[in-house]
């Protein structure tokens, strides 16, 4: 299942759907109740048969943890051994590497980061490690990633709420990848992120974390 989080970034969307429809896999795309009509969702689903699109009551980044809950949910009830999630902005996506790298992993539990954006380490003291010629173990991820249902298993398909307290510092992130990179590393389960990305992520305004974005520009490698 290949899971988009979107909000207001219609274009992007389209154009990651167009790019993602090709691709012989469910799909669901989770709108935070974005401001243009739900039936330019609709039309996407449309053209994709194995596209379906949601859009949930607007929760933004105090409650994102509520879409990945209700996403992690729908991935439960699906047959499903591989999982994707996008953000609505990554595109030029080589699916073909991507599913490599999760047969290639799928003997155990196992998370996958999608781009390699620059990030130094975050929510973690493990130090990175090389692992082979793609792929370094990093132990953290934030919300684009991939992983099989044993990382899951592990977690309970289930994302916990954030406090509200979290927010009163500026600039805070919304809080899912911090807590499922805790929770996959007090588990044993192993994070990589690839030397070369999976996905194209251009150097665009952030809508969750504009202010931060402009002081750390976020550009696949």
């Amino acid at each position: 299942m290949i899971v988009t989080f979107t909000y207001n970034r219609l274009a992007m969307l389209i154009e990651q759907a167009n790019e993602l429809s090709k691709i012989d896999q469910s799909k669901l795309i989770i709108d935070d109740e974005s401001d243009y009509p739900f039936s330019n969702l609709s039309k996407l689903a449309k053209k994709d048969p194995k596209l379906t699109t949601v859009r949930m009551h607007h929760c933004g980044k105090k409650g994102f943890y509520k879409l990945w809950d209700f996403a992690l949910d729908q991935c439960e009830k699906s047959n499903d051994d591989f999982f994707l999630f996008l953000p609505d902005d990554y595109t030029e996506i080589d699916f073909e590497r991507i599913m490599e790298t999760h047969n290639r992993l799928n003997d155990r539990a196992y998370v996958c980061n999608v781009v390699n954006d620059g990030r130094p380490q975050q929510w973690t003291t493990a130090k990175e490690q090389p692992f082979d010629l793609e792929l370094t173990r990093v132990d953290w991820t934030d919300c684009g990633f991939f992983c099989n249902r044993l990382a899951f298993d592990w977690i309970g398909f289930e994302v916990h709420p954030v406090p509200p307290i979290r927010f009163t510092q500026k600039g805070i992130s919304s809080g899912v990848g911090e807590q499922l990179t805790k929770r996959w590393n007090h588990a044993g389960v192993p994070i990589y992120r690839p030397i070369k990305s999976f996905a194209y992520h251009g150097d665009h305004v952030s809508v969750m974390h504009p202010e931060t974005r402009v002081k750390q520009p976020l550009i696949a490698k």
